[in-house]
């Protein structure tokens, strides 16, 4: 059976860097734009720093809730 990309996670842990690349078959999110996604444990109130970048196209990085709400966003130029 074929497995949903987008349902498809990769845990992280604070302080690790993943390298990574996009592909026709990663998560389809609109607009015909990919994504990865990635998942960590923290607790309420903790503060955390996500930092993404590219050299290849424009990135945006989305921070869901368990609930998958978006309590966080945010689009950068490739700095």
């Amino acid at each position: 059976s074929n497995v949903d990309p987008c349902s498809s996670t990769t845990p992280i842990s604070f302080g690790q860097t993943v390298n990574g690349s996009l592909a026709n078959t990663d998560c389809l999110i609109g607009f015909g734009s990919r994504a990865d996604v990635y998942t960590f444990s923290g607790t309420q109130g903790q503060r955390i720093a996500i930092t993404q970048n590219s050299t290849t196209f424009f990135t945006y990085l989305y921070l869901f809730n368990p609930s998958i709400q978006i309590i966080a966003q945010n689009g950068n130029a490739n700095t």
